[in-house]
C-alpha cells in the first residue's frame, strides 16, 4: 500500500511573520522587574536556510532538533507564547523534536520551575556551557553555542508510532507524521505479518487543512472526503470563504474535547448555510485522540461548529459526523486541551484561529488498520516512508487484535428520495441501516406536521410507505428513525438515529393546450425559445447522471415559469431565484418545459458532467411516442418520417443527418429501426376509422419508454381503412429520393407486411453495394388523397409502400 506527499510549507509561512520576544506578565507573574523587549528580523532569523549553497544537501532540522536534546540545550517557554511558536517553526517539522520545557501554568502564569530558573522572558535558550540567550534565535546561532552542527540531507523521518492495540469492528487510524530534508514528495507503504488476521491501507485522495492558530502551533488534519463527502466539504468550503477566521475555541473540556467554529462564541450559533444530515461511515470511529467531528444539537443539524477529540469518546459513534484525524500538531492540541477554562468551559484566556487553509498534504498521512475477522490475535506492522530519490525510513511496531467492548448504535444510510411521487398513489421507499456488530434493529417512522395529509407505515425490513391523502398535492415530512432491537443490550434508550425526509406528491404534467416538442444539438450554448401560444418542449437523454440547469438570460426570462419533467411527465426540477435545476439519472427521456410567451427568450442550459453527459439524438417525442414528426397528431406521416430517417442514416452509413424536429426513436429502445415504423403502424391500427383524419390523438404515455411493448401485430393495418388528409395539397417524399444501403427497401417491405424477425440485425449489416430505386411519380388530390401512384420498375418491393398505407 502507499501514497505520495508534499513537503511542509511551515519556513515560507513563517519569513512574513515579525520575530519578538514575549515578555512575562506584571507583579503577578515574578515580582516587579522591568523586561526589555528584543527585536529580531524575521529574514534574519531565517538567512541559515537561505545561505545555504545550491550545491549542498539541505538542512536536516529534525535531526538537529535532537542532536540538540541530546548535547543537554534546553528552551524554555509557553505552547501559547507566540515568540515560542515562531521560534519553533524556524524548525519545521523538528520543531516536535526540541528540548522544549513549559514553564506556566494553565491560567498562563508562570510556574514554580520557571521562578526556580530564573526565567524572565520568552523564549529562553540554556547551553551546555551555562549561557543562556533570550529571544528568538536564528539557527546558526543555536549551532554555534551549542557547539551542534545542522546536519545536512539524509533519510526522511517521521513521528515514532510505537505498538498499538486494535478493536474488532472498530479500524484504527494511525497518523504517520512525516519530514524530508529535501522537501520532496514522500511515499508511505505499510505490511502486515499475518494479513488473515490484520488489513493494512494506506489513506489517499484526500485533501487536508491547516488550523493556523494566533499564539499556538498549527493543527493539521487530513480530511476523509472519500467517506464522508458532505462533512469534508463543509468544512471545505466555509474554510476557503474565510469564515473561520478570528473564531475562538469556545469549549475546552480537558480528557474530552477542544470545540470552535461559533462565530458568537456561545455554542449556539453557526454559519448562514443550511444544516446537513450527519455523514457517518462504518470506518470512523471516535476511538482515538486527535478525530475530528461536526458538532450538532440533535440528528442532522451539523453546520460549522467541529471538535476534536483528546481521548478515546465511543459513545459519540455514529451520533456525530468524523471528517478528519489530526496528523500534525498533537502537542498543540494537549497544550490547549490543557488551558484554564471558566464555568461555561470556555478558555480564560481566548484562544483563536488564525485561518484554516485548504491544501493537498504531500508530507503527512494515516494508514488504517482493520481487523479482517473475528479472530483476536497480535502481529506486526512495518511502516516504511521513502522520497523521491528512493532514500527510507521504517518502523516496525506490535498491534494486538482485540474484541471490542462497545456496542456502537445504527444508523440509517442515506435515504433515495425522488424530486416527486404521482399523488394517486403511494410512494414507497426502502430504509436500510448499519449496524457494527450485526445486532438486530428496529425502525419507526412519523409525520412532521400536518398529519391530515398523509399516512405513512413502516415495517420490520424498512419498507416506507407514504399513502397522501385523496388529491393532496404538496410535501409531506416524515422522520424517520433506527434504534437497536428489542433485547439487544449496551445501549442506552437516546441510542437511535433519525433522518427527516421531505416527500413530494405532484399530479402528473397535463396541457390544456398542445406542445411545440423542439430538439438542439448541443446543450451548453444558448437557445433561443421562440414567441409561442403553446408550450414549448426541448427533449433530451441523459447519457449519465449529472445536474442539469437552465438560466434566463436578459429579463424576459426571468419571470417565466420554467420545469424539467421526466419520462412520466413528473416535475423533477422548478425555477427558484431565476435558475431552474434538476437531478438527472443516466438513460433517463426529459423535456424541459417552457411557458406559451408572447416575445422570444434566451437561455443557457448546462449540465454539471459536461456536455457529453445528454444526448439530444435519437430520441423519442416524450408526450407523445408515435408523433415522429413533431407535428401534434399521430398520422402515417408519421411511419414515412421514421422509414426516410433510417434510409438517411444509412445514407451516411449510420450518422444522424440534419433534419427538422423528429422523435423517430417512437418504441423507446434507444434506436431507429424499422420496428419504430411499425409501432406507430400498429398504433393507427388500433384506431377507429376517422380517428387519423389530420386531428390530434390523445395517446396514454407508455410507462416506460425503455421498455415499451409493440402493439397489435400489423395484420390488422390490412382491416383499417386508412386516409390522409390535409387542408393543403400534400407532397409526400418516398425513400427512393435518397440512396439506399442494406436492402432497406425490401425491410421496410417486410416491416410493413409483418414479415420482419425479432432480429432486427439486418439493419446494421456491412456491406459496400448500394443501389437506387427506380423513379416514382405520386399525384396527390386537393383533399390530399394519393390520386396517381407509378413506378417505372413496378417489381421494385418499395413500391408497396403508399399503396399500404392508403388501405
Amino acid at each position: 500500500m502507499q501514497n505520495t506527499f508534499r513537503p511542509s510549507t511551515k519556513h515560507r509561512r513563517l519569513q512574513h511573520r515579525p520575530m519578538r520576544v514575549e515578555q512575562l506578565e506584571g507583579r503577578r507573574l515574578l515580582a516587579a522587574q522591568a523586561f526589555a523587549e528584543t527585536n529580531y528580523p524575521a529574514g534574519e532569523v531565517a538567512a541559515t536556510i537561505q545561505s545555504s549553497s545550491d550545491q549542498l544537501a539541505p538542512y536536516n532540522l529534525v535531526q538537529f532538533a535532537k542532536d540538540l536534546k541530546a548535547a543537554g540545550v534546553v528552551l524554555y517557554g509557553a505552547a501559547w507564547c507566540p515568540t515560542c511558536t515562531q521560534q519553533a517553526e524556524l524548525f519545521e517539522d523538528g520543531a516536535n523534536e526540541l528540548p522544549f520545557v513549559e514553564v506556566t501554568r494553565p491560567d498562563r502564569s508562570i510556574s514554580q520551575l520557571a521562578i526556580e530558573k530564573n526565567i524572565t522572558a520568552f523564549p529562553t535558550w540554556d547551553f551546555p556551557d551555562g549561557s543562556r540567550a533570550i529571544g528568538i534565535r536564528s539557527l546558526d546561532e543555536i549551532s554555534s553555542r551549542s557547539h551542534v552542527p545542522i546536519p545536512r540531507g539524509g533519510a526522511p523521518q517521521f513521528e515514532f508510532i510505537g505498538d498499538q492495540t486494535v478493536s474488532i469492528g472498530s479500524p484504527l487510524h494511525v497518523p504517520i507524521d512525516a519530514y524530508d530534508p529535501y522537501g520532496g514528495p514522500l511515499t508511505v507503504t505499510v505490511s502486515v505479518d499475518d494479513p488473515d488476521l490484520l488489513m493494512e491501507k494506506v489513506i489517499a485522495g484526500n485533501r487536508s487543512i491547516r488550523i493556523d492558530l494566533e499564539t499556538y502551533g498549527d493543527l493539521v488534519f487530513e480530511l476523509f472526503e472519500q467517506r464522508a463527502p458532505v462533512a469534508s466539504g463543509r468544512m471545505i468550503e466555509l474554510a476557503k470563504s474565510g469564515f473561520y477566521d478570528g473564531i475562538d475555541f469556545h469549549r475546552v473540556i480537558d480528557n474530552f474535547v477542544i470545540q470552535a467554529g461559533d462565530p458568537t462564541g456561545t455554542g449556539t450559533s453557526g454559519s448562514t448555510l443550511d444544516d446537513f444530515d450527519d455523514d457517518y461511515h462504518a470506518e470512523l470511529q471516535y476511538n482515538r485522540s486527535g478525530v475530528l467531528g461536526f458538532a450538532k444539537s440533535r440528528d442532522d443539524t451539523s453546520n460549522s461548529q467541529f471538535f476534536v477529540t483528546e481521548v478515546p469518546t465511543r459513545f459519540l459513534d455514529f451520533n456525530y459526523s468524523i471528517f478528519g484525524q489530526l496528523v500534525e500538531g498533537e502537542a498543540v492540541r494537549e497544550a490547549i486541551s490543557g488551558h484554564a477554562v471558566n464555568h461555561s468551559d470556555r478558555p480564560t484566556r481566548d484562544i483563536t484561529i488564525e485561518t484554516i487553509e485548504v491544501f493537498n498534504d504531500q508530507e503527512n498521512s494515516i494508514v488504517m488498520l482493520k481487523p479482517t475477522g473475528n479472530a483476536t490475535g497480535r502481529t506486526h506492522v512495518t511502516v516504511t516512508v521513502a522520497n523521491q530519490f528512493g532514500v527510507t525510513s521504517s518502523e516496525t511496531f506490535a498491534v494486538e487484535v482485540q474484541q471490542d467492548n462497545h456496542n456502537s448504535q445504527p444508523f440509517l444510510n442515506s435515504i433515495a428520495v425522488a424530486e416527486s411521487y404521482p399523488n394517486d398513489q403511494a410512494a414507497t421507499l426502502q430504509i436500510t441501516s448499519t449496524d457494527i456488530e450485526g445486532d438486530a434493529v428496529e425502525y419507526s417512522a412519523e409525520l412532521i406536521g400536518d398529519h391530515n395529509n398523509a399516512n405513512v407505515t413502516i415495517d420490520d425490513e424498512g419498507r416506507l410507505v407514504v399513502m397522501p391523502r385523496h388529491g393532496f398535492s404538496g410535501t409531506v415530512d416524515v422522520e424517520v428513525t433506527v434504534r437497536p432491537g428489542s433485547g439487544v443490550s449496551g445501549h442506552s434508550i437516546n441510542d437511535r438515529d433519525s433522518q427527516r425526509i421531505a416527500v413530494n406528491f405532484d399530479e402528473a404534467f397535463e396541457p390544456s393546450i398542445p406542445i411545440n416538442s423542439i430538439t438542439i444539438d448541443s446543450i451548453h450554448r444558448l437557445h433561443t425559445i421562440a414567441t409561442s401560444d403553446q408550450y414549448t418542449a426541448i427533449i433530451f437523454r441523459a447519457v449519465e447522471d449529472t445536474t442539469l440547469s437552465v438560466h434566463p438570460v436578459g429579463t424576459a426570462s426571468v419571470d417565466e415559469t420554467i420545469a424539467v419533467l421526466d419520462g412520466d411527465h413528473f416535475v423533477i426540477g422548478r425555477q427558484d431565484e431565476g435558475v431552474t435545476r434538476a437531478s438527472l439519472r443516466a438513460g433517463g427521456l426529459y423535456a424541459i418545459l417552457f411557458d406559451p410567451h408572447p416575445i422570444d427568450r434566451l437561455f443557457s442550459l448546462q449540465s454539471s458532467r459536461g456536455p457529453q453527459s445528454v444526448s439530444t439524438e435519437t430520441l423519442t417525442n416524450l408526450f407523445q411516442p408515435t408523433d415522429a414528426n413533431a407535428d401534434g397528431q399521430t398520422t402515417p406521416r408519421d411511419v414515412l418520417a421514421i422509414i426516410n430517417g433510417i434510409a438517411l442514416r444509412q445514407s451516411a452509413e449510420g450518422e444522424p443527418s440534419p433534419t427538422s424536429t423528429q422523435f423517430l426513436d417512437a418504441n423507446g429502445d434507444g434506436r431507429i429501426t424499422p420496428l419504430d415504423a411499425l409501432y406507430v403502424v400498429n398504433y393507427l391500427a388500433r384506431q377507429q376509422p376517422g380517428e387519423g383524419e389530420g386531428a390530434a390523438i390523445d395517446q396514454p404515455h407508455p410507462a416506460s419508454l425503455a421498455s415499451a411493448r409493440l402493439l397489435p401485430q400489423p395484420s390488422t393495418v390490412e382491416q383499417s381503412p386508412w386516409t390522409i388528409r390535409e387542408e393543403q395539397p400534400a407532397v409526400l417524399q418516398s425513400v427512393s429520393q435518397f440512396p439506399v444501403r442494406n436492402r432497406s427497401t425490401e425491410l421496410i417491405d417486410r416491416v410493413l407486411t409483418d414479415r420482419l424477425d425479432e432480429d432486427d440485425d439486418d439493419v446494421h449489416e456491412p456491406s459496400a453495394a448500394s443501389f437506387s430505386t427506380p423513379l416514382r411519380r405520386q399525384t396527390v388530390d386537393a383533399q390530399g388523397e394519393l390520386e396517381h401512384d407509378q413506378w417505372d420498375h413496378p417489381a421494385d418491393p418499395s413500391g408497396e409502400l403508399i399503396s399500404q398505407l392508403r388501405r
